[in-house]
């Protein structure tokens, strides 16, 4: 599979499912978990995850029977950002705007979102190396200048 065809279908995949404004999510495979789907011709997305303020998960694209790309990630709420409640208000803003930059995501680089956004008190930065077919990155949330939000994630082509 040629990158430029797995990129545009990692942009649609991503839009159509968790960074969607209304995602739908799927009978988990795993007890706990969260997983949402995406298919188009021949190829099939996976993103499953567990947790919630924290989280750990991983994204796989299939062409017909065979795992050909991986993501995993972790991340979340920054500790000193979080509280016991895991529908604490302050969390909810920024995973909403999470989903926002997340909807942005770079065609040359389909992994989270793009390098940086912002909108109101919230600001979302991207590094990232590599390529689609290896690569790894950090992404950060600051509200008013302040780090509420970090997530890594690595992943690439599967042989």
């Amino acid at each position: 599979m040629l990158p430029t065809s797995l990129s545009s279908f990692l942009v649609a995949a991503k839009a159509a499912t968790y960074a969607a404004e209304r995602p739908v999510a799927f009978e988990p495979t795993f007890p706990g978990s969260h997983e949402f789907r995406f298919a188009k011709d021949n190829l099939h997305y996976r993103d499953v995850y567990f947790g919630s303020l924290r989280f750990a998960g991983q994204e796989i694209v299939v062409d017909e029977s065979h795992v050909i790309w991986s993501m995993v990630y972790s991340g979340g709420i920054l500790e000193n950002n979080m509280s016991q409640n895991t529908e604490d208000d302050n969390a909810t803003e920024i995973y909403r705007f999470l989903k926002l930059a997340l909807r942005k995501v770079d065609p040359e680089a389909p992994y989270r979102g793009p390098k940086s956004f912002v909108s109101g008190q919230y600001r979302y930065t991207n590094q990232y190396a590599g390529d689609i077919t290896d690569f790894n990155g950090e992404e950060m949330i600051y509200a008013d200048a302040l780090p509420v939000y970090r997530l890594h994630y690595s992943g690439g082509y599967l042989r």
